[in-house]
């Protein structure tokens, strides 16, 4: 069972940096190449060369860090300030001008935590440990298996976790892939705690919360807001 949990985080893993990788790799072919600015010293053109690599991996958190690799006023100006990288960023968009929220993002990012879930709970998976773990019978892990609600639920929770991240970066601006998988997996780990201590206090037929759902969550949280944070990249990477 521990190499089982092993493979599994891994792929959960790997399926939450896609994202932010597709992003970054964004962020490199724009950044990368010969720019032309205007030299804050000179008042002239020049030629620099961005640290493509650089600028890719600091944007990961949300606060994109440009330098230069080279100028053609190098090596006599290499201890310069390097100010004219600020003319390479794009500038603010107005409050006024700033888009909707992402629904499609959203739906897209519930969309693939949910179906995180099929494979989640396969029997060859964590399925046969969950039915262990609540002591069912046969049929009733069949019943549980073809209700409606089961299903329902954690679409509905990852729904709103994604507009939680998507209202977020429309506030605070980009927050980055880390930062937005991080805020996700801290909400959702609120919930659970608070779900596990109102629980005793109303007694229903609802199952206990045991760790296959509680990684699972987790799991589906940082998947869901990895497709939030990473879906413009993610349009033009297709569109282009």
């Amino acid at each position: 069972m521990v190499w089982l949990i092993l493979t599994l985080l891994l792929l959960t893993g790997l399926l939450a940096l896609l994202i932010p990788m597709l992003y970054a790799g964004e962020v490199y072919r724009v950044r990368r190449g010969l720019h032309r600015v205007t030299c804050p010293e000179t008042k002239k053109r020049a030629a620099v060369e961005i640290d493509a690599l650089h600028c890719a991996a600091t944007s990961l958190t949300g606060s994109e860090y440009m330098r230069l690799s080279d100028c053609s006023r190098w090596p006599e100006k290499k201890d310069c300030d390097q100010e004219c990288v600020y003319e390479l960023f794009e500038p603010e968009t107005p409050p006024a001008a700033k888009p909707g929220l992402p629904h499609v993002a959203v739906w897209a990012g519930a969309g693939a935590a949910w179906l995180l879930g099929a494979f989640w709970y396969a029997d060859p998976v964590f399925g046969r440990a969950w039915v262990r773990l609540h002591g069912l019978g046969q049929e009733a892990a069949r019943a549980r298996a073809e209700a409606v609600a089961p299903y329902l639920v954690p679409l509905a929770g990852f729904l709103l976790l994604g507009y939680v991240v998507a209202l977020a970066e429309r506030v605070a601006g980009r927050l980055g892939m880390v930062r937005a998988i991080a805020l996700a997996v801290a909400a959702c780990a609120a919930f659970l705690v608070v779900d596990l201590l109102l629980r005793p206090a109303f007694p229903g037929e609802w199952l206990p919360l045991t760790w296959v759902e509680m990684t699972y969550a987790l799991a589906g949280s940082a998947l869901s807001a990895a497709v939030v944070s990473g879906w413009p990249a993610l349009r033009q990477e297709v569109g282009a």
